[in-house]
């Protein structure tokens, strides 16, 4: 993957909108393991293009 993804997700009445770090390489082991989990793949997709979750994130401060 050469781009930067940037995600956003918005604030809801029991919590505020998370803030991310950028991924690191030491990330790559557990995310591996993560996607190798049946459960997880049934719920995600590799699909590429841009999605909106329905909210306007706020601009960086």
């Amino acid at each position: 993957m050469n781009g930067i993804v940037i995600l956003h997700a918005c604030a809801t009445l029991s919590a505020p909108a998370p803030v991310l770090r950028p991924w690191r390489m030491e990330d790559v082991a557990a995310l591996v393991d993560v996607f190798r989990d049946p459960a997880l793949r049934r719920w995600t997709s590799s699909a590429s293009g841009r999605r909106t979750l329905g909210c306007t994130p706020s601009a960086p401060t």
